[in-house]
């Protein structure tokens, strides 16, 4: 579904990007650590016996004789990704995610990966930042039993609070943007930020 449709507030998980930290431990995996790097450093399909142990996507690909693109399937990291937003208890939200290696050359696991959806997480600082200046840190917000904007942002930074943020862009939406929607009110949030320090 469309992210322009959705109406405020945000709360449903299925109408949310959850933020995920991704650690080997979190899952049990069989694929072999140097499966990966028989992929990386070009083996191809000379890699499918060493890959044996990894989803079954990474044999499918490098027999089809890909390359580097077979590296989302045939590495430790996408089986531990598929376990943890395969959970039941997350099973229906929607993802955006791409994990890559640090210099944005190998793609370790991408699903949906250029999907738009909003508020993510990383998007918590430029929501509250944006309320901070755009409506004042003294503002009452009703929403967070009439606290101030201020205290609003402190409780939507320290714990990570999925469901502030949204209201809090809802606020933003409604006060500022004159925004109905979510899209309508992330898109305000995100042209301030262009605007602030260059974020595009």
């Amino acid at each position: 579904s469309s992210a322009a449709a959705v109406p405020f507030p945000l709360s449903p998980p299925g109408q949310r990007v959850m933020r995920v930290s991704l650690t080997l431990a979190a899952a049990a995996h069989a694929c072999p650590a140097d499966c990966g790097s028989c992929v990386a450093y070009g083996g191809g399909n000379g890699c499918v016996d060493r890959c044996a142990g990894c989803a079954p996507e990474c044999a499918t690909c490098l027999t089809g004789g890909s390359g580097l693109e077979c590296m989302q399937y045939c590495t430790p990291i996408y089986q531990a990704a598929e376990a943890i937003i395969r959970r039941s208890a997350v099973a229906q939200n929607t993802w955006t995610l791409m994990l890559t290696n640090r210099w944005g050359n190998l793609t370790y696991y991408a699903k949906d990966a250029d999907v738009g959806r909003i508020p993510a997480s990383n998007t918590k600082v430029w929501t509250t930042s944006c309320a901070y200046e755009t409506i004042g840190y003294s503002t009452v917000w009703p929403w967070d039993d009439d606290h101030t904007i201020q205290q609003g942002c402190k409780d939507i930074l320290k714990p990570s609070w999925n469901e502030g943020a949204d209201n809090l862009l809802s606020f933003i939406g409604d006060k500022v943007a004159h925004a109905s929607t979510a899209q309508g009110a992330a898109d305000y949030v995100l042209k301030w930020a262009s605007e602030k320090v260059g974020i595009n």
